[in-house]
């Protein structure tokens, strides 16, 4: 919650576009339930986070046909991803964000290997069961 972008779009956007680790994954976990944007509106989000490439950032290690959503990007010393990944019969809301990094490769890497370990844990845990 404590990581914060601070930085204005790169476009106009009135006032301010301000966003922290927490908020986005808050946002990320109601786009993940359909608790947010009509049902229409829900399915082009998740298109479109669906089409990124996996590659690069959190979906580098992942096994070919994982089910990802993903947005990532770069600015200046910011690496950012967010993601829902789906794996196991679970789905995880993933928010990463690396902040004055002295190695892009090794910022990348941590990216990477947070992917993998997230999945894995999915598939070790299996479907969680709920109680009637």
């Amino acid at each position: 919650k404590s990581i914060q972008l601070n930085r204005k779009m790169v476009h106009k956007a009135p006032p301010e576009n301000w966003m922290n680790a927490h908020d986005m994954g808050t946002l990320l976990e109601k786009v993940a339930t359909e608790m947010i944007l009509i049902p229409k509106g829900f399915e082009s989000v998740l298109e479109i986070m669906k089409r990124a490439p996996k590659g690069n950032k959190l979906g580098e290690l992942l096994p070919e046909g994982t089910p990802l959503a993903r947005k990532g990007g770069r600015l200046m010393r910011h690496i950012h991803d967010v993601a829902i990944l789906s794996a196991g019969g679970q789905q995880a809301v993933i928010v990463a964000m690396i902040s004055n990094f002295k190695s892009k490769k090794k910022a990348a890497r941590a990216l990477h290997q947070s992917g993998r370990v997230i999945y894995d844990n999915l598939l070790k845990n299996g479907p969680q069961k709920t109680k009637p």
